[in-house]
C-alpha cells in the first residue's frame, strides 16, 4: 500500500498535536512505540483470533478496519520520524495464514522497537502489521476511508482540548 496521501495528513495532525501539548517527536517515540502496541492489541481484540474460549465470535467488520487505522496513524508517525520517505510504499509480510501467528510476530517486532529503534525494523513491523489487513481481507480503500474519517476526529479532539 502506498502511504503518500496518509504520510502528508498525518504530518499536518502531528504538527497540530505537537503544538497543542508542547512536544518533540524525537523525544516521545518510544511513548509511540508503547501506544502503537496498545492499539495492537485493541485491534486484536475486535477480530479476536486467540479467543479459543469463545464459542460466538461475531466480528464487527467497522470496528475491526477503525482499531486498524489507529495503528496506522502510528506507524506512519513512526515512519517519518525514522526518516522514510514520503512516498512510502508497504508490502503485506504474512508470515503465517493463522492470525494468531501473524498477531505474535506482530507484537514481537513492534515491542523490538521499543528497545532499538531504527528504520529497517520499523518497516518490518509495519510489513507485518499489513500482513494482518491482508489476512482480514481489509482493502487499501477502506484503510484510507477509515484513516480519514479518524483524521478528521482527530482534529475535533485538538479543537476541544481532548
Amino acid at each position: 500500500m502506498n502511504f503518500k496521501n496518509i504520510m502528508r495528513m498525518q504530518k499536518a495532525l502531528d504538527a497540530s498535536i505537537e503544538k497543542v501539548h508542547n512536544v518533540d517527536r524525537t523525544k516521545i517515540v518510544y511513548k509511540k512505540v508503547a501506544a502503537l502496541l496498545v492499539e495492537l492489541g485493541e485491534f486484536a481484540n475486535e477480530y479476536a483470533p486467540f479467543k479459543y474460549w469463545k464459542k460466538s465470535k461475531v466480528v464487527n467488520h467497522e470496528n475491526v478496519v477503525e482499531e486498524f487505522v489507529d495503528g496506522i496513524h502510528f506507524f506512519i508517525s513512526l515512519a517519518y520520524t525514522a526518516g522514510c520517505e514520503d512516498d512510502l510504499t508497504i508490502k503485506a509480510k504474512v508470515i503465517d495464514q493463522d492470525l494468531t501467528k501473524q498477531l505474535l510476530a506482530t507484537y514481537e517486532a513492534i515491542a523490538k522497537l521499543g528497545f532499538n529503534f531504527n528504520k529497517e525494523d520499523l518497516i518490518k513491523a509495519f510489513e507485518l502489521y499489513m500482513g494482518n489487513a491482508e489476512l482480514l481481507n481489509l482493502s487499501d480503500q477502506e484503510i484510507e476511508e477509515f484513516y480519514d474519517e479518524k483524521n478528521r476526529v482527530n482534529y475535533e479532539r485538538i479543537a476541544t482540548n481532548y
